[in-house]
């Protein structure tokens, strides 16, 4: 039975699953044009980062068949096109992703695996240090469920930045208000020359 793995530009890691299951016949899909590129406003600076980060992580990858669709400035072809297509010219039984970021890709992936009565095997997400079972057991019999108060959970669970007391280091849970403040010029000065170094 074939295969094939498919890895977005926000799951850099080495230890993502996908590439433990895969054999060496099967293909593994770099798929950079994500459709909430294209849907949801972004900083270009963000952009350029997830993409060239994308280019350099396939430099690491030891695998010989490998499928990199780059982006484009207008979208030609949405993903679960791209798959149906891809399947018609080299037909696969198993689809192999970690947790997209967004639901809407996941339902995509569900809705084109169960057309073309295909395997979809869906892995945690490996740069999270929380599941969605995490997410449930702390959100349970709460009538409101504030962001903040889940994070402050998990710190204390992972003993993530906190004193021997249970209070976080710094006596704050978080410092946003200071982290909005503008950059200084010595730091301009540092990310200028880091840019410089910055490569595609």
């Amino acid at each position: 039975m074939s295969s094939i793995g498919l890895i977005f530009p926000d799951q850099l890691s080495l230890n993502n699953k996908v590439l433990e299951v895969i054999q060496g016949d099967d293909q593994i899909l770099l798929y950079e044009p994500l459709e909430t590129f294209y849907e949801i406003s972004h900083h270009k600076h963000k952009l350029v980062f997830l993409i060239s980060a994308f280019r350099h992580f396939k430099k690491l990858l030891k695998h010989d068949n490998l499928i990199h669709i780059k982006i484009e400035k207008e979208r030609s072809l949405s993903l679960v096109n791209y798959l149906d297509s891809l399947h018609k010219k080299s037909p696969f039984n198993n689809l192999y992703v970690a947790k997209p970021s967004d639901f809407k890709t996941l339902k995509d992936l569900m809705y084109f695996c169960q057309s073309h009565e295909i395997n979809l095997k869906v892995f945690d997400d490996k740069k999270f240090i929380s599941t969605t079972e995490d997410y449930d057991a702390w959100s349970e019999g709460k009538k409101t469920t504030i962001q903040e108060y889940y994070y402050r959970w998990l710190r204390k669970k992972f003993n993530i930045l906190m004193d021997d007391d249970g209070k976080p280091l710094g006596e704050k849970w978080n410092f946003d208000k200071e982290n909005r403040k503008g950059i200084s010029l010595s730091k301009l000065k540092f990310l200028k020359e880091i840019k410089s170094k910055l490569t595609l």
